[in-house]
């Protein structure tokens, strides 16, 4: 009686065990997901590579997007998608789109574009809905790239290349393509440094924190070192130096088009501007002195002294016509007067240097609007004239006495 009752109560442990793994089982079963992961073992197919894989993934209704990082020092990555709610055995299909030239599942190898299979069970042995697979994939090798200044190809001793998704030039002669030619490296402590006469732009090795013109900076990527080089992000450093960059995307390379830099231009003409100056001998009574060169249409305003004349401020102007032409020679600017009145408009304020001759607006109606706002060209009667917002600024910044220099050329 004993050993019927011990093995009654045996069977009833055994019934509750298997029912229990049955419940489990059935729970597990009925357990619902909302999420999806991909982990990618990535094998580089070269130094340069994308920055980003794309890929989507489809439920057969909806379709969801994820991006992953790769690069250079990427060997994993793993793709999480967050998807409508699903119970396990609910297939989907995974497109790679971009970043990835193929990816092997369970030995078959799949190209770029193609479809993946992909089926989420129950695991048996642990009873847990399974929503995570394993692949390999090669990362996408970029095009080599072709380097030009303003369309005019320029030769490199080591190349332009893509590197972590970023395209980088060579520190010195891709600046140098965009007209910035003057660079001082410090190995040893990674500081970039170039000279765009008085200005100044430094950077570092592996850190994206820059200065330029007396700013703080931040570069989309730090310089690095490739081919024993020191490289900069060459679409940061044409930002910074306000070059234009036109990317040309052909079937077996890049062309990397930049423009000279308009800082460079802007800072080269202003030091040839004040070489002029400061070599034609021209003194003033106060620290200020004024050019107007008529061929340029051009007044500059220049600060400091004899020989020692620092350009600050440039304005298109409008100048004499040919049967009035604009005087030439050095004067001081003698009077300063509110307006001159017309019946229709007036001009003013009136900076007067020679007789009849000064430096006044364009032609304004009494109720403050252009009426003739023309300058860049010879138009007046002899007068040098300015839009409103230009010789209010200077008159309220250049002093009577000041020197007006007008040149032909």
């Amino acid at each position: 009686m004993k050993k019927k009752g011990f093995l009654f109560l045996l069977s009833i442990v055994a019934a509750m065990t298997f029912m229990s793994a049955i419940f489990s089982v059935s729970a597990s079963s009925a357990q619902t997901l909302s999420t999806v992961d991909i982990e990618f073992q990535i094998k580089s197919a070269e130094v340069n590579l994308p920055s980003e894989a794309n890929l989507t993934l489809f439920d057969g209704n909806k379709k969801y997007y994820a991006t992953v990082i790769i690069g250079s020092s990427v060997d994993s990555a793993i793709a999480h998608f967050d998807v409508d709610p699903f119970s396990p055995g609910k297939d989907f299909k995974l497109t790679i789109e971009s970043g990835f030239s193929s990816v092997i599942y369970y030995d078959y190898k799949f190209e770029k574009g193609s479809e993946i299979g992909l089926w989420t069970y129950t695991d048996v042995n642990t009873s847990l809905p399974v929503s995570v697979f394993h692949m390999s994939a090669v990362a996408e090798k970029t095009k080599p790239v072709q380097y030009y200044a303003d369309f005019n190809f320029y030769p490199l001793t080591v190349p332009a290349q893509y590197h972590d998704g970023v395209l980088y030039v060579p520190a010195a002669e891709g600046a140098r393509a965009m007209g910035v030619p003057y660079i001082v490296y410090v190995p040893e402590t990674g500081e970039i440094t170039y000279y765009i006469f008085d200005d100044k732009i430094t950077m570092y090795l592996g850190s994206t924190s820059a200065t330029a013109y007396g700013y703080g900076y931040t570069l989309d990527a730090p310089p690095v070192i490739l081919n024993e080089y020191p490289y900069i992000p060459l679409l940061s450093f044409a930002e910074i130096v306000d070059a234009d960059v036109i990317l040309q995307n052909e079937p077996d390379h890049v062309n990397a088009v930049v423009s000279t830099s308009k800082v460079a231009l802007k800072n080269g003409a202003k030091y040839a501007n004040e070489q002029r100056m400061n070599s034609s001998g021209i003194s003033s009574s106060t620290n200020y002195m004024i050019w107007v060169n008529k061929s340029e249409y051009k007044l500059r305003v220049f600060t400091g002294s004899k020989n020692n004349w620092n350009q600050i401020a440039e304005f298109t102007c409008a100048i004499g016509k040919d049967s009035t032409p604009t005087c030439t020679g050095v004067y001081k600017y003698y009077s300063k007067e509110k307006m001159w009145a017309y019946s229709s408009y007036y001009v003013g304020p009136i900076m007067r240097f020679n007789g009849g001759y000064a430096i006044h607006s364009t032609l304004l109606r009494y109720n403050g609007t252009p009426y003739d706002n023309r300058v860049g060209m010879k138009l007046s009667h002899g007068c040098v004239r300015l839009r409103a917002q230009d010789i209010n600024w200077l008159v309220n910044t250049i002093p009577l006495y000041s020197t007006i220099y007008i040149t032909n050329s």
